[in-house]
């Protein structure tokens, strides 16, 4: 029987071996613990909880007369309970996460060392934090999307407004990160938009989106497939802006956003929007820029001329649509060569109707190069893209391109740009105006519009031939009889006068929900109405010309005893751009039923001048004749747009 003696020393190793595996890293786990409360400490007694770029990656913000808070909604995002509302609190909590080596955290992305790089680079980096002294995580997503990624650059992607989506009638705002390859194709596109049901209704659409109902997210894809969303499948124009960030601001902006994966924040059309929520991502890059400082209304456009003003921009690009493309290509053919392409392209007919045409060799050139842009459209317009479609557009493809190379004729097909959205007028007017009422009634008159743009602005970084008008209010005072009035004033008004072209058949219409004071046999009243239209509009020679019929309801005790007026009729219009100005000129007629008073018709022609960028000069003349009752008006009105 062995000894009690020779029992304990037998025992004593193996109490060792347990020691130096099950309890040493326990013991080894206080030292950077309390390292991190040190930290922790430091920090608060620095105060950098209230310093720039910590208000930055929380995106803590003190709007007028309201409570400083976290434009973030969403809880994933905070580590201390009263996080969203308290700096001090959310970085001591942060600091502590960081430094956390409770063993139930041990999993490599989801312990606060991955989660939060944004947060943990700066730390290290303002704290002078002994990396080593942080928990060991290998952090295998974070280091994966970084690679695939490869930040090295930015640039600010803005594809041109889009009038078939309420979502985005005023353009739209996006990052690009490029890799180190500067291959803008592979890079990534970062983007911020609402999450919403697609079988939404517009009612729905509209109430929520103002009023903050739904949440939006940042979300990241190949840069191709964006130019295939925006240039191939809406037909935009896209505008590149590359930045003059630096590799290690751009990674500082990349850490950000990766810390903002899957976090939610409620989403407004007007201000925190996609616009919005990238330049508060360019200030997690530099943070002395101040960029998200709008308080109404955070809009594409204006974004765009932040960036600018703050130096930003290197250079920028011009990637016009595919269909702008298309009508480059099939300018200066004949209109049966047009038609020749576009039957190629479909199939319909083949490169040999094109080889034994009685075309010129220039002109069978463009014939194929305006076939192999129709055929490359028309595959990409493809909701569906099976392996025989790809294969056999492949073949179609190298076949038109080999039958063109034996012509031996250079192309050169020359894209005029049109002004970019930096170089147009903001989108916020007043005006001043002065002006007379059957030439003997003086008036003064003041306006404001919320924004956006109207058909005589002036077009220059705006979608020609559109009005994107919202709250727009006229206030008049009659100097003879010392009345003030509201001539007209609207909610909104959304027109689009696309051209038809041999390309496009697109039609033109018009929304609006307005009113404005017309004449009556009773008197005059201010008369709400509700208007709505379809054309077509024609373009040629600088030109742009439409007609448009109409349809008009209105309310006013100037109609029936029901204040009701339904009128039928429609408009045609002129504009034309010259001396850097433009002209506009416009006439309609409605006759109105429902036992209503008859015939309204009139017309308007007027000429704006650019004085500068946001500053203009209106001349107009008006004519209307409601129900027999005349009206001239002339006015000569100043613009100035911020």
């Amino acid at each position: 029987m062995p000894s009690l003696f020779s029992m304990k020393y037998k025992i004593f190793p193996l109490f060792i071996f347990i020691f130096i595996i099950f309890l040493l890293p326990v013991f080894s786990q206080a030292e950077p613990s309390q390292y991190g409360k040190i930290i922790a400490e430091k920090a608060l007694n620095e105060k950098i909880y209230d310093e720039r770029m910590w208000y930055v990656l929380m995106e803590y913000k003190k709007p007028a007369g309201r409570k400083l808070r976290s434009l973030v909604d969403d809880e994933k995002f905070f580590l201390a309970e009263n996080g969203k509302y308290s700096p001090k609190d959310e970085l001591e909590a942060t600091i502590l996460a960081l430094f956390d080596n409770d063993l139930s955290k041990n999993d490599d992305n989801s312990h606060p060392v991955c989660v939060f790089a944004g947060r943990r680079e700066w730390l290290v980096e303002r704290l002078d934090i002994d990396r080593n002294k942080l928990p060991e995580k290998s952090c295998t997503k974070y280091n994966e999307f970084k690679k695939k990624m490869d930040p090295a650059s930015v640039t600010v992607i803005f594809p041109f407004m889009y009038l078939k989506n309420p979502a985005s009638m005023f353009g739209h705002t996006m990052l690009r990160i490029n890799n180190s390859s500067n291959d803008s194709l592979t890079s990534y596109s970062v983007t911020f938009a609402a999450d919403m049901p697609e079988d939404v209704n517009g009612i729905e659409y509209v109430t929520l989106g103002l009023f903050g109902g739904y949440f939006g997210y940042f979300t990241i894809k190949e840069y191709y497939k964006t130019i295939f969303e925006y240039g191939n499948m809406e037909n935009r124009d896209i505008w590149e802006y590359d930045l003059n960030l630096t590799k290690d601001e751009t990674i500082k902006l990349f850490n950000h956003l990766w810390e903002m994966q899957g976090i939610g924040s409620d989403y407004y059309f007007f201000d925190e929007n996609c616009s919005y929520n990238m330049l508060m991502l360019l200030e997690s890059a530099r943070p002395d820029l101040y960029l998200s400082t709008s308080i109404l209304w955070e809009a594409p456009t204006d974004t765009i001329k932040k960036i600018k003003k703050s130096g930003l921009i290197d250079n920028k690009k011009y990637r016009p649509s595919h269909i702008k493309i298309l009508e480059i290509y099939s300018k200066g053919l004949p209109n049966k060569a047009v038609t020749l392409a576009q039957d190629v392209a479909k199939g319909k007919k083949t490169i040999d109707d094109i080889n034994n045409s009685n075309y010129s060799v220039e002109e069978k050139a463009a014939i194929y190069d305006l076939a192999i842009e129709a055929m490359r459209f028309n595959f990409l317009q493809k909701e569906y893209l099976t392996e025989q479609i790809v294969k056999e557009y492949q073949a179609a493809t190298i076949n038109i391109l080999a039958n063109r190379a034996k012509l031996g004729v250079v192309s050169h097909k020359k894209i005029d740009e049109p002004g970019s959205p930096d170089e147009g007028h903001n989108i916020t007017r007043i005006s001043i105006g002065v002006g007379a009422e059957n030439f003997k009634d003086f008036y003064t008159e003041a306006g404001f519009k919320l924004g956006f743009h109207d058909l005589d602005d002036i077009d220059k970084g705006f979608i020609q031939n559109s009005q994107l008008s919202v709250l727009d209010v006229n206030v008049r005072w009659n100097t003879r009889t010392n009345e003030v009035t509201v001539p007209e004033a609207a909610l909104l008004k959304f027109s689009s006068y696309s051209p038809v072209s041999r390309m496009t058949k697109s039609l033109s219409w018009k929304i609006e929900a307005a009113g404005e004071e017309r004449d009556y046999k009773n008197g005059s009243f201010f008369t709400p109405y509700i208007r709505g239209g379809v054309g077509v509009t024609f373009a040629g020679g600088g030109f742009s010309s439409w007609i448009m019929a109409d349809v008009d309801l209105a309310f006013s005790e100037g109609y029936n005893p029901y204040w009701t007026g339904l009128g039928f009729g429609g408009d045609i219009g002129l504009m034309y751009s010259f001396i850097g100005g433009k002209f506009l000129a416009r006439g309609y007629y409605r006759y109105f039923v429902l036992d209503n008073l008859g015939a309204e018709f009139g017309g308007s022609f007027g000429y704006t001048i650019p004085v500068t960028q946001n500053n203009s000069i209106e001349i107009k003349y008006a004519y209307k004749n409601h129900w027999e009752i005349e009206n001239h008006d002339i006015g000569l009105s100043w613009r100035f747009y911020f």
